[in-house]
């Protein structure tokens, strides 16, 4: 085979190496993963793994879903809000009364804060995971709203898992 000037035989490949996913092909790219697993190394990590999670599942989704991803700053701030928590926390235990109500006021706003972010989160990767899946309200795999408020991650971590099985019956 020759080569003309205007071509470069090292070149790498410009094929598209990577397969498309279709449909509710796309859950199987998440990793499955116990929710009771979640739950119990959520507990033991003192909610780092949660925060991992979190973190983890949203940059899948994302890729996923590219139009409309998932902001940075949603599912990256808890992550930051918890470990501002942690420092005012030990400060209010090291210093006690001497810290004020000032530290503790404080606190209390960035737990506000962090949990207000945590529901965005939540109701974000909700509707992005149903719209993803395909599935509408009444599909037994439909996230909805009341649980995906109560239990955010554990939910969501329920929701994924049950569309990969879902897909695993199918094929």
């Amino acid at each position: 085979m020759e080569y003309t000037d205007s071509e470069n035989a090292y070149a790498a490949p410009e094929a598209t190496l990577e397969r498309s996913l279709t449909g509710g092909e796309q859950i199987t790219a998440f990793p499955r993963f116990s929710t009771w697993w979640v739950l119990l190394l959520s507990m033991v990590t003192l909610s780092i793994y949660s925060l991992y999670w979190i973190y983890s599942r949203t940059k899948i989704l994302n890729r996923l879903v590219p139009e409309n991803p998932i902001s940075f700053w949603i599912y990256a701030s808890p992550i930051l809000f918890f470990i501002v928590g942690i420092i005012v926390n030990f400060m209010i235990g090291f210093y006690g009364a001497e810290a004020g109500s000032g530290l503790t006021v404080f606190s209390n706003i960035v737990s506000l804060v962090n949990l207000i972010i945590f529901i965005v989160w939540a109701y974000s990767f909700r509707n992005r995971l149903n719209r993803l899946a395909g599935v509408e309200k009444g599909d037994k795999c439909y996230a909805g709203p009341i649980l995906t408020f109560f239990l955010n991650s554990l939910y969501m971590s329920y929701k994924v898992n049950q569309l990969i099985d879902r897909q695993r019956e199918a094929v």
